[in-house]
């Protein structure tokens, strides 16, 4: 086992993520996301697909189900798969990171994901939702994620897995 310090480009989408989260969280802080976890070097879950994708996935449909937006129902489609994008990325690049930092990107992206679901079914099916619950749940998302990249920034992989 040896450790490899992360290129500086991660820190660059990082940055941008939070930057354009603070911004609006517009779909492109997902974007940015997606591409930071990728460009973390080590290897994926790819082997365990199936749990990084049907969670994540269930949830997707669910709330593209539960959530009656009327006419912005493509944006929503385009938004919510960015989410999903987010999601998938951050859990499949959880081997990329030692412990006890492995997960503690997921589980960012899945409240952030989750903060987004909040603010739909508020916002389009009128839902009432607790004072501070879309906050708080967006906040501990963008810290989880943080978190876990930052702490986790040496992430140790054997030689013969390296991509």
């Amino acid at each position: 086992m040896y450790s490899q310090r992360l290129s500086g480009a991660w820190r660059l989408w990082l940055v941008a993520a939070l930057s354009f989260s603070w911004l609006g969280d517009i779909a492109v802080a997902q974007i940015f996301y997606i591409v930071m976890f990728q460009s973390i070097p080590g290897i994926d879950l790819v082997r365990a697909w199936k749990i990084a994708v049907i969670p994540n996935l269930g949830h997707w449909v669910l709330m593209n189900f539960l959530i009656t937006p009327g006419d912005l129902r493509v944006p929503v489609l385009i938004y919510s798969a960015s989410d999903l994008g987010m999601a998938i990325s951050a859990l499949n690049s959880a081997l990329r990171f030692p412990s006890p930092w492995r997960f503690l990107p997921a589980l960012g992206a899945a409240s952030f994901a989750f903060s987004d679901t909040l603010i739909a079914l508020e916002e389009f099916n009128g839902i009432q939702v607790f004072p501070g619950e879309i906050m708080a749940t967006y906040l501990v998302g963008q810290t989880f994620i943080v978190m876990g990249v930052v702490k986790g920034q040496a992430p140790t992989c054997s030689t013969s897995r390296n991509r």
